[in-house]
């Protein structure tokens, strides 16, 4: 699974390289997210500890991806949300899919914070995390 993770996100990632109508930064986010997901699947296996430092920079990192995608979801007029519940006004909709998206997107950033914060801290006798 981890080799077709990364096998997308560089696709996606040479798509917004080489095709002119792939210039976005968004479409570049969504590469990297995959890409460094599909690096954390094979590398835990393959090349590093699961515990170790570089582990919490990959997955701090896809964190820190998924809160910008998220947060350009909230806040971005180009994102149109469609759908919801039935029976209230379409701004209503619209409100509570960018209030959700933006929790989310918080959310992430404080837990790739965390990661971050847990990959330079001093490593104590003892400690497992990072």
């Amino acid at each position: 699974m981890g080799f077709v993770l990364l096998a997308a996100g560089i696709s996606i990632a040479a798509g917004f390289i080489f095709d002119k109508s792939m210039h976005r930064l968004l479409v570049l986010a969504a590469g990297v997210a995959f890409a460094l997901g599909g690096f954390q699947l094979v590398g835990v296996q393959l090349l590093y500890n699961e515990k170790g430092r570089v582990s919490t920079l990959v997955g701090g990192l896809i964190l820190a991806v998924f809160s910008y995608l998220c947060l350009y979801g909230a806040f971005s007029q180009d994102a149109h949300w469609g759908g919801g519940i039935p029976f209230i006004p379409e701004s209503w909709n619209q409100m509570l899919a960018r209030t959700m998206f933006g929790l989310f997107g918080v959310i992430c950033a404080g837990f790739s914070l965390r990661s971050f914060y847990l990959l330079v801290r001093p490593k104590h006798k003892g400690d497992h995390a990072a």
